[in-house]
């Protein structure tokens, strides 16, 4: 017969030296229940004393200056005990034996365990824990020995108690793994291992029972961890439950409808619902000062990112962008505050200014000789000749300065605004206006145009959001509304200021509140902004990493030698996996936010309105954080894939290449989506890189592109939960559950094309 090759283990117990003792992890529960009861004592229990005041012990020790300078000092030996032990065990564990030895004689006495010198001697602690142990507690002493007087005295105190008890309640737990070793099912498998060594010795193999216990000791371990990660998931589990939950029922409720303009004041005979569109419009005319008409109709038939140039002129920069700023030298500079302003705005001694320094002429032959002199060789209208530059009108003035601008761009369209008929092409104007500039328009020809444009509905959100100022007075969950609807009415009618308003239950979570723009009131805001900046992040995010990160795999897997280079760059890659994702942050804001802000402002393609801070610098950040783990999945993939596939494909002539791309890739593409999954699962919530790199918290443009500013929903909700207004907690809670559908929706896009390749994979 074949000879067995089982070896005894080194280190096993004599079990002719011990008896048998108690479940082990029954042992181990007691233990711990009991360090942890004890270190409660030691701390809070007090002192026996005729004093009923009396502080606990632990508190006392903690409040005396003497031992909070002494805590960390105890932890110096004991590390240097661990770290050596871990490094020489051989030479620590008879004094070990030694020292174990009183703890020994207790459990003995009651019959568990025994005194007698074992054949094989257990180290009491084994060298991963020892060399860990060491570790921690030397990282324990650095941290009080750098925070030490730096840190708040509550906070220090708070985090000395929790070490003291960590440790204490560590140190009975490695006792209780190293002195009771011995359970009635690993007895069995000891006996069962000493069988098999003397059937080994005599050329026999081992029997039947002997493998049919050994394989019940294996299988009651197996089950004791199944047992262990079961429980964890259930717990896990049941943590994700009670967040969802928690979310939905701040997402519905009930809340306090009231109004800053009440809709009765605004139509006494007929409610909002009722008003026709003209009857709507008409509402503007008392209630809306003129500027903020021309907000509200830029807003809604135009769109907030439209040019400010267009509308109300260029500013002085635009038209002279060679002229230096600085406010000390007046003569030959214009000030910053006058270099900002539109053109049309310019007083009479700021047109001096301007057009002495763009076009060369003295100062005082402008303000004192007439046009016909002052412009003498250059281009001027005969009808102003005999006029000075003060005294012609805003729209001769920019006329003049067309007709002698060094640059043949400048207009009168560019210098004054465009006129309604160009804004407002693509809409509906009456021709009365059509030659008129968006500033010479009056409130009525404005309400005009919101008239003839917006529907009834349109109309009544714009009433409703800009008029009356919709707002919420007070909200109630989801669980209060249905449990406690009369202790809510007793509530509000208990308040006189809650009284005012309407009781109505509401849903935050509404297409409206998805569509809408961001607006500073929690009853009207929306998340479209930041919804439609996630997307563009993460979609360019996907676009920069999977190929990068793919490409990296091939090269690693396929075409790198095993070398120290490459060792050291597979290292580095799973080391970054790691890196906290603020790095990445700081990192892209040094690099592409600042280093390269001519390419990601979009300077170099001719946009001019950011500054390094947009949506591809923020995808570029993302893609470094995710792409670590992209390389990972995508080699562990591909070393997945059978080396049959490649043989067959070497064998009928292809190529490296053509067997990388057409046989590996597309066998190890199910695997790359997998790892794909988990990091946009983690770069759609991220939220600190995003504010380093220059994510807005309030922002009221909808990114259009690459180089656009944006905001992004984990930000949004960032600021509405730290925001104290009534209602921004509801509104955030709906952002969340819209962020989770987002992420569900990419995440079960891309399960379902990894099913179907694997599908097609398999035939």
């Amino acid at each position: 017969m074949t000879e067995s090759t089982l070896k005894p283990r080194r280190g096993m117990v004599d079990t002719e030296s011990a008896k048998r003792g108690l479940p082990f992890y029954v042992l181990i529960l007691i233990l711990l229940v009991s360090a942890a009861l004890l270190t409660a004592a030691w701390l809070l229990l007090p002192w026996i004393a005729e004093d009923s005041t009396a502080v606990p012990v632990g508190v006392e020790l903690l409040n005396g200056s003497g031992f909070r300078a002494f805590a960390p000092m105890w932890l110096i030996p004991l590390a240097a005990f661990f770290l050596v032990y871990a490094a020489f065990p051989r030479i620590l564990r008879p004094i070990l034996q030694i020292l174990v030895l009183p703890l020994r004689a207790i459990p003995a006495a009651f019959g568990i365990g025994s005194l007698r010198p074992a054949r094989f001697v257990p180290p009491p602690i084994s060298l991963p824990a020892a060399r860990t142990a060491g570790i921690l507690i030397l990282v324990s002493l650095v941290y009080f020995l750098l925070y030490k007087g730096q840190v708040t005295r509550s906070l220090l105190e708070a985090l000395a108690a929790i070490g003291i008890a960590y440790w204490v309640a560590f140190a009975v737990a490695f006792i209780a793994l190293n002195i009771w070793r011995i359970t009635p099912d690993m007895t069995g498998m000891f006996r069962a291992e000493d069988e098999v060594l003397e059937r080994s010795e005599n050329g026999l193999m081992p029997s039947e029972s002997v493998l049919q216990r050994t394989l019940r000791a294996r299988k009651t371990t197996a089950s004791l961890w199944r047992t262990a990660f079961f429980i964890a998931n259930i717990v896990g589990l049941f943590a994700l439950v009670v967040l969802l939950l928690n979310i939905l029922n701040q997402s519905f409720g009930y809340v306090l409808v009231n109004y800053t303009i009440k809709p009765a004041e605004l139509s006494p005979n007929k409610p909002l619902e009722a008003l026709s569109e003209p009857e709507l419009a008409r509402l503007f005319e008392d209630k809306v000062s003129l500027n903020r008409l021309r907000t509200i109709t830029r807003d809604n038939l135009l769109n907030r990112q439209f040019s400010p140039t267009r509308l109300f002129g260029a500013q002085i920069t635009q038209i002279f962008p060679e002229i230096a700023f600085d406010p000390e030298r007046t003569d030959q500079t214009v000030s910053r505050a006058l270099g900002a302003k539109p053109f049309p705005t310019i007083s009479a001694n700021e047109r001096l200014t301007v057009f002495s320094l763009g076009l060369g002429i003295p100062r005082e032959t402008l303000a004192d000789q007439p046009i016909s002199v002052a412009f003498a060789g250059k281009t001027f209208d005969a009808a102003i000749a005999e006029d000075t530059l003060r005294e012609i009108s805003i729209e001769k003035l920019a006329a003049l300065l067309a007709a002698n601008a060094p640059n043949g761009s400048i207009t009168v369209d560019f210098l004054l605004g465009e006129p309604v008929k160009l804004l407002f092409a693509n809409r509906t104007f009456r021709p009365e206006v059509a030659d008129k500039r968006y500033e010479q328009l009056s409130a009525t020809e404005l309400i005009d145009l919101l008239e003839d444009n917006l529907d009834t509905a349109q109309l009544y959100r714009i009433i409703v959001r800009d008029v009356a100022q919709l707002r919420y007075d007070q909200t109630w969950t989801f669980l209060e509304s249905v449990t406690n609807y009369d202790g809510i009415l007793a509530q509000v009618q208990a308040d006189e200021a809650l009284r005012q308003g309407e009781l109505r239950f509401h849903s935050w979570l509404s297409l409206d509140f998805i569509t809408s723009e961001l607006t500073a009131s929690p009853a009207t805001t929306g998340l479209r902004t930041s919804l439609l900046g996630s997307l563009w992040v993460i979609i360019l995010t996907i676009l920069i990493a999977l190929p990068l990160g793919v490409g990296a795999a091939v090269y690693l897997e396929e075409y790198a030698e095993k070398n120290l280079l490459n060792a050291v760059i597979e290292t580095n890659i799973r080391n970054l996996a790691g890196v906290p994702s603020i790095i990445y942050g700081m990192l892209g804001l040094a690099i592409f936010v600042r280093t390269l802000e001519q390419l990601t402002s979009g300077a170099f393609v001719g946009v001019t309105d950011s500054n390094g801070r947009t949506v591809i610098s923020a995808a570029f950040t993302m893609a470094l954080l995710i792409l670590p783990v992209v390389i990972i999945n995508a080699q562990e993939a591909i070393r997945a894939v059978p080396p049959s596939i490649r043989e067959a494909s070497y064998g009928v002539g292809a190529t490296k290449w053509q067997t990388t791309s057409r046989q590996v890739l597309p066998a190890a593409f199910p695997g790359i989506l997998t790892g794909l999954i988990l990091s946009v699962s983690r770069a759609v919530g991220e939220t600190a890189p995003l504010l380093v790199v220059g994510g807005l918290t309030f922002t009221l443009i909808d990114p259009n592109g690459p180089f656009s500013k944006f905001s992004v929903v984990p930000i949004q909700v960032y600021s509405w939960t730290a925001d104290p207004a009534i209602g921004f907690r509801n509104v955030a809670a709906a952002a969340i559950i819209v962020l989770l559908v987002v992420l569900l929706t990419l995440n079960t896009t891309a399960i379902i094309l990894r099913q179907r390749l694997s599908k097609n994979l398999r035939g």
